[in-house]
Formats: structure tokens, C-alpha cells, sequence
């Protein structure tokens, strides 16, 4: 299966690269879809900014405890997070505290009125979106594109990509995979057909979508140093770029635990500890091809 127009289009949005590929039968319409895509991330970011007094999070962050209307994107947005933090057991909790007395039931106390577009955190929570936010931008971008018509979209912010759709390598998408140590050196790639993929790390280049962020412990408030358990790099291949960033977070925090309920949950994971040892699940060795046996 093959997609006769390809386009790309890098950018600069929430404050990291942006990647956009689009797939169609048409070149106008593919150029077209760019515009979408880049119209789009730049509304979430509006949104969902934590360093603009005027956008929804910032608003909610100043509320101690009052109801705030929101774009529907930003539902959508405090839902994830919360969907995050629960199913990782607050090892990816995309928010903090003003007080220590706050914990995760706190923030899983969030009430939302879709109906009205309401968002209301308990006095004390402050939202911060971080990688899960890129996640599900990356998400809903896709979504929308294959709405719009294409027939096919990788969307990559910071890092966390979504694609969906007829990918342009024999109807897959072929994500490269940086090694941990070489810089932007690939060990070699994934092939996606749909899915979310996200890499945490100590220290970690994506080759799509640039540097990205330093992961951070949601238990100590500071960017985690090397883990007791020898853990530098996670990737994961999910449902969701959401969820993928959700659970390569809270492998890299948790280790082992956080690795068994991924693969429960059907999740695809590799990791590389500081000795440059990989571990990988069977499901993602079957879709992962070493440098050296790359078809592109």
C-alpha cells in the first residue's frame, strides 16, 4: 500500500520542535493539511500554556478551588492528565502542589462539566501539562487530519508522536530510534501503523522532534539523576502518544513495577540502563529493525 503525495513541516510550538507529516492524494491537499496542523498546535499551546497569564491553565492554576470555563480542549487536556496520573499511580503526575498535604487523590478529585466546559481543581493543585500535553496535542492534531480528509499523518511535539493512517513505508510509519549514548546516532527503527510512541530519559535526543524534556520525579519535584536501578532511557509504543509519554514516564521513575503493568496494558517497551543493556518486549522486537538491517 503506498500514498502517492508526502509533505513535511517542522516548527517551533510549546516551546519544542514540531514535526508534521501528512499523506494524501492530492499535493494542494496535503499543503493544506499543513496549515490545519500547525493552525491547531498553536491554539492547543494558547490553551494550555503554563507561562501566559490569559490561557485556560494558567487561569485554573489561579483558581483555589473556583469553577473556570475553558476551551474544550482543555477538558479533553485535564482528562488525560488525570487519566495519566491514575494509571500510573502517580508516577506520570503532570501537576504540583503548593502544599506536601496535597496528593494524588487530590488531583483525582478534578471535577469537570463537559456541558459547560467547567474545570474545577481542588484549592492547592496547580496543572502542569509537560509531555503529556505534547502527547495528546500530537494525538488530536492526527485526528483532526484524518478528519480533514488525510490519508495518512505522523504529528511529533518534543518528541511524542502519533501517527495514524497509510504510512509512506509499505502503509507503516518508520520512527528512528536514537541510542542513548551516540547523540543523535540511531540504533535503528520502529515500523507504526497506529500508535503513540514516546521516549523518557535521563538525557535523551529524538530523532523526531528534537531534544527532549528531562524527566522529572513527581515524588521529589527535581529532574531525576541516574536510578537505582540503572534505567537512562524508555521507549514505549501505546494506543496513545498520551499514554506512550504516560507510561515512559513512569517506567523510568518506577522501574520494574511500572514496566509490568505497561505490558499489561498492552503497551510495546524497550529500555537501556546505564550499561548500554537493552531489554526489550517480544511485541516491540517484532516491529524493530537494528541499524545495520534499516530499509528506508
Amino acid at each position: 500500500m503506498s500514498v502517492s503525495i508526502v509533505v513535511e513541516r517542522k516548527f517551533r510550538a510549546m516551546g519544542c520542535e514540531a514535526v508534521v507529516v501528512v499523506a494524501a492524494d492530492r499535493d494542494e491537499m496535503a499543503t493544506s493539511l499543513l496549515d490545519v496542523a500547525e493552525r491547531r498546535i498553536a491554539h492547543l499551546e494558547r490553551c494550555w500554556t503554563r507561562f501566559d497569564d490569559m490561557s485556560d491553565v494558567s487561569a485554573i492554576n489561579r483558581s483555589e478551588g473556583r469553577p473556570v470555563m475553558v476551551d474544550p480542549s482543555t477538558i479533553e487536556l485535564v482528562r488525560s492528565m488525570m487519566s495519566a496520573a491514575a494509571l500510573t499511580n502517580g508516577a506520570c503526575q503532570p501537576a504540583y502542589a503548593s502544599s506536601p498535604n496535597i496528593g494524588l487523590s487530590t488531583l483525582l478529585s478534578t471535577r469537570l462539566d463537559e456541558e459547560r466546559c467547567l474545570v474545577q481543581v481542588e484549592p492547592g493543585v496547580r496543572l502542569d501539562p509537560g509531555s503529556v500535553g505534547k502527547g495528546l496535542a500530537a494525538d488530536m492534531v492526527v485526528d483532526r487530519l484524518l478528519q480533514a480528509g488525510a490519508s495518512g499523518a505522523l504529528v511529533s511535539v518534543g518528541g511524542d508522536i502519533r501517527v495514524a493512517g497509510v504510512g509512506p513505508h509499505h502503509g507503516f510509519w518508520s520512527i528512528g530510534v536514537t541510542d542513548p549514548f551516540g547523540g543523535h546516532e540511531r540504533s535503528g527503527r520502529i515500523l507504526v501503523q497506529d500508535g503513540g510512541v514516546s521516549t523518557s530519559g535521563l538525557d535523551v535526543i529524538a530523532e523526531i522532534g528534537g531534544p527532549q524534556n528531562v524527566s522529572v520525579d513527581p515524588k521529589l519535584g527535581r529532574p531525576l539523576s541516574e536510578r537505582s536501578d540503572g534505567l537512562v532511557s524508555v521507549n514505549v509504543v501505546a494506543g496513545t502518544a498520551a499514554e506512550a509519554e504516560a507510561w515512559s514516564t513512569a517506567i523510568l521513575v518506577e522501574g520494574n513495577s511500572a514496566l509490568e503493568a505497561s505490558i499489561r496494558r498492552g503497551c510495546l517497551v524497550r529500555t537501556v540502563d546505564s550499561d548500554g543493556k537493552v531489554v526489550a518486549t517480544d511485541a516491540w522486537s517484532q516491529i524493530f529493525q537494528e541499524s545495520d538491517v534499516v530499509h528506508v
